[in-house]
């Protein structure tokens, strides 16, 4: 139970759906939408609360790179763009939103360029009321990685794991759960060498060399958030904040609804200690 100057609530679960998982990654804006309603039943299915948080996956990320979005705005298309970019996350966060309304869940979807402002890339400013009465009112939340507003920049990229970074920490969670393409974490690359060990169970000094040992792969596609060493880099405030993180197959049936109501038959998981 969280309590603060606001209100009480349950403690939700942060949900972080891949981009990768959520949306065809060598198809332009297009999504997975019988992949997403799947993922949407298993969380209505489990009954705990949650917070989802979901990635750009090939609505974003091709435009953000082609156009420099995380490096701000300078020259007239490139303020196009951004408006282009807004525009088309905002329909993949409605796609998800209605997968999550029609399993019977009340969604409450946020448009995170509307509660956060970054300076030179950092978050500057994050705007809590509306996500806390959300919580409170018993909504779940969708947010999503961003294009936001920055007051250096003009302009900068918010993903969607900095997102699940500041919430891990906001609300001290105890568990987030990253939805991915593959079924964990492994010893190296498992797109790039089929011999690869798949590692069940770390704690943060695990991560940690793993990390600095340079044998985990990048994305396949084009990602403006680093691909998979990025997004492991980005796990690492969330165990500072003594947060349990699980990183899954969102392509699997039931692996979501499983992890939620506390198995662990697939996956890595990962101790803050």
């Amino acid at each position: 139970m969280l309590s603060n100057k606001y209100t009480e609530f349950e403690l939700p679960i942060l949900i972080k759906l891949g981009g990768s998982v959520i949306t065809e990654k060598d198809k332009d804006f297009t999504a997975r939408e019988e992949t997403i309603r799947r993922l949407a039943d298993e969380i209505a299915s489990s009954q705990k609360p949650v917070i989802v948080v979901h990635g750009a996956g090939s609505f974003g990320h091709g435009v953000a790179a082609k156009y420099e979005l995380s490096y701000g705005t300078r020259e007239p298309r490139q303020f196009r763009m951004f408006s282009f970019l807004r525009t088309q996350m905002d329909e993949l966060r409605l796609l998800v939103s209605r997968a999550l309304f029609d399993v019977d869940l009340r969604p409450f979807p946020i448009q995170p360029s509307a509660i956060f402002v970054t300076m030179d890339g950092k978050v500057f400013h994050f705007d809590d009321h509306a996500l806390l009465h959300a919580l409170r009112l018993g909504y779940t939340p969708v947010l999503h990685g961003d294009a936001v507003l920055d007051y250096s920049r003009g302009s900068s990229i918010l993903s969607g794991d900095t997102i699940i970074q500041l919430l891990a920490k906001f609300f001290s969670l105890e568990k987030v759960i990253f939805v991915t393409d593959v079924e964990g974490i492994y010893d190296k690359d498992p797109k790039l060498y089929p011999d690869a060990e798949l590692l069940r169970k770390l704690k943060l000094p695990d991560l940690i060399r793993l990390i600095k040992s340079d044998s985990v792969g990048g994305s396949t596609y084009e990602d403006v958030t680093r691909g998979m060493k990025g997004k492991l880099e980005a796990m690492l405030p969330i165990l500072d904040a003594n947060c349990e993180v699980a990183i899954i197959n969102g392509n699997r049936d039931g692996a979501l609804y499983n992890v939620l109501i506390g198995a662990d038959e697939h996956g890595t998981f990962i101790s803050p200690k």
